[in-house]
Formats: structure tokens, C-alpha cells, sequence
């Protein structure tokens, strides 16, 4: 059984392999019975073919052999290969090596908007879904008590706008677009801000959110709309991660000039995702879920800011986030 799978995997990079094969060596055919008319353009589409499907050190390893195939075929009837033959190898070789850059820089591009779009649209169908569900009760039983329903309804829609905004500043953020608004900012408000709106959040229900006892009050310049978001998605993270009753923290520092905020809680992050926790698509939600971290780490580099975390079963987790005493505005 391991044997099929494993077959199954390395059958499509064998035939990408042997198909991009034959035809770089039906190109070279055809160079060589053609003569003075060029078929340059043509060997981009095997090129292409194994940059896409296999990546960028694959692209330029075949790059190269096409550059040579293309030598040997211009010359392949007199055999003479002079320094002029070389520079226009290298020239070939050096348009290829380009290509593939492009086209490799291209399928990232593609891969990251399709990796958050899946996210996107999952974790707001879920919102969409909770909407649904709250009409459909008030529909059901008219005589409920129409309070409770009414608050997460609310709670659903903020969240639902939340996740459209979140969205939105990585896109921009991630293509250098995002505007930065610098403003003067206190430390212990932004937290105070923060842990006033998540005590109401659904996140928050039957936790609680403290303030550490050391927390500094530091005044720093910075940008007040993605520092709330980054500290914000930190502390939902912690929410989402402690049991019923258990505390989660938020403190912050000065330290290395700035400002570090830090957020912990009682549970520890699964060791199978440590690694990758600040890549996108990777979640302690499951796959496909949640722009939390990955926010946390795109949003605080933006801000010329770092984002790190500790974890462990004895210790709990605390993500931390760095951001330098002021920096200038953009955009």
C-alpha cells in the first residue's frame, strides 16, 4: 500500500520530467533541420512546464540543459563551437533563468491569494452560518427571549466585518499598499481597549482576560488601527486555545528600544505546528482555518515590528510582539 502511494506521488514529477524531455529534444529536431529559422520562443513551454509543476530549482537545473540542447543543435553540423557560441548560450541560458524567476515568483503569488481566499471564505461562511442559525431560531420560536439573540447576533456581524477587514489589510499589506497612520499611543490603553472589547466577545465567554501586574505604561509612536488588530487577534488566539475559567494575560515592556506586547495562556501549541506556526494556511484550528497568526506575523513586519512565541505543556504558550519606538509614515 505505501508502495502505490508512493508511486502515485513521484508519477506526475517523472512524467512532467520525460514529457519536458521530449520536447526540448524535439525543439533541438527541429533546430537542426531547420537550420537558420529559430524556434527561441519555443523552448520557454517546456521551461515553463517543469518551473510550475516541480519549482524554481527544478526550472533553472532544466534551463540549463535546454541552453546546451540549443548549443548542440546549432552547431551539431560543423561541430565548431566559438566564443560567440558561448555568449549566445549564456544570453539564452541567462533569458531562461529570468523566465523561470518570473514564473515561479507568479505560482507563489498565486498559491498565497488562493490560501487565503479558501480561509477567508471558510471562516465567514462560519459567521454566515451562525446569522442563519440565529434567524432561523427567532423564526422557530417566536416567544424566545429575544436579548440574548439579538447580542450575538450583533457579535457575529462584528466578527463577520472584523474577518473582512483582517482580509483586507494582509492584502494590502502583503502587495506594500497599507497606509500606516502614525499617532502618539499608550501602551496600558491599548490594552485596557483591548481587553474591554474581548470581554464581550464570544472568544471571551467564561474566560477572563487580566492585565499583568508588571505591565509598563509606555508612550511610543505608532500606528493605533494595526497594533489593536495584531494585539487583538493575539488575544482571541489565547481565547479560542484556554478552557472554560482559564485566565489569559496580556502584558507589555519596554525593551530594545520599542515596545513588546505579550499574551499568554495556560495551553500549550501542538508540537507538529510550532514550526509553521506564522505560515499561512497553518492553524491549531485545523487546516484551512484561521488568519490569526499569520496575520499577528505579516502585520508586526509590516510595522518594521517582529512576532515570536514560546510553548510548552508545563509553561503554557505567549506570543510576544516587538515594534520599535517610532518609525515614519507611509503611504
Amino acid at each position: 500500500m505505501a508502495n502505490r502511494r508512493s508511486f502515485r506521488e513521484i508519477f506526475p514529477v517523472l512524467a512532467t520530467v520525460a514529457l519536458a524531455v521530449l520536447l526540448v529534444l524535439l525543439l533541438s529536431f527541429i533546430d537542426i533541420l531547420t537550420g537558420e529559422i529559430s524556434f527561441s520562443i519555443f523552448y520557454l513551454l517546456p521551461i515553463y512546464l517543469v518551473t510550475w509543476r516541480l519549482g524554481r530549482w527544478p526550472g533553472f537545473a532544466f534551463s540549463l540543459f535546454s541552453a546546451i540542447a540549443w548549443l548542440i543543435a546549432d552547431n551539431i553540423e560543423d561541430y565548431t563551437f566559438t566564443l560567440a557560441h558561448y555568449w549566445n548560450m549564456l544570453v539564452r541560458l541567462a533569458f531562461f533563468l529570468l523566465t523561470v524567476y518570473l514564473v515561479s515568483a507568479l505560482k507563489v503569488t498565486e498559491q498565497r491569494r488562493r490560501s487565503l481566499e479558501k480561509i477567508f471564505y471558510h471562516d465567514i461562511l462560519n459567521v454566515a452560518g451562525s446569522i442563519r442559525g440565529f434567524a432561523e431560531l427567532l423564526q422557530a420560536h417566536p416567544d424566545i427571549d429575544k436579548k440574548e439573540i439579538y447580542h450575538w447576533l450583533q457579535a457575529a456581524a462584528e466578527q463577520s466585518i472584523d474577518q473582512i477587514e483582517t482580509q483586507r489589510a494582509l492584502a494590502a499589506a502583503e502587495h506594500d499598499e497599507l497606509p500606516i497612520e502614525p499617532s502618539i499611543l499608550n501602551s496600558l490603553e491599548i490594552i485596557r481597549q483591548t481587553v474591554q472589547f474581548y470581554q464581550y466577545h464570544p472568544a471571551g465567554k467564561n474566560r477572563h482576560i487580566r492585565i499583568a501586574r508588571d505591565a509598563e505604561g509606555i508612550t511610543f509612536t505608532g500606528d493605533q488601527v494595526l497594533i489593536n488588530r495584531i494585539l487583538g487577534n493575539m488575544v482571541k488566539n489565547a481565547l479560542e486555545a484556554s478552557r472554560s475559567g482559564e485566565p489569559v494575560t496580556i502584558g507589555c515592556r519596554a525593551t530594545d528600544g520599542g515596545v513588546e506586547f505579550s499574551v499568554h495562556n495556560s495551553g500549550a501549541v501542538p508540537r507538529d505546528v510550532r514550526d509553521r506556526i506564522f505560515t499561512r494556511s497553518v492553524s491549531t484550528k485545523g487546516a484551512g482555518r484561521g488568519l490569526g497568526t499569520y496575520s499577528i506575523h505579516v502585520l508586526s513586519r509590516y510595522l518594521k515590528g517582529k512576532a515570536s512565541f514560546t510553548s510548552s505543556e508545563e509553561e503554557g504558550t505567549t506570543f510576544r510582539v516587538w515594534f520599535p519606538g517610532e518609525y515614519q509614515k507611509n503611504g
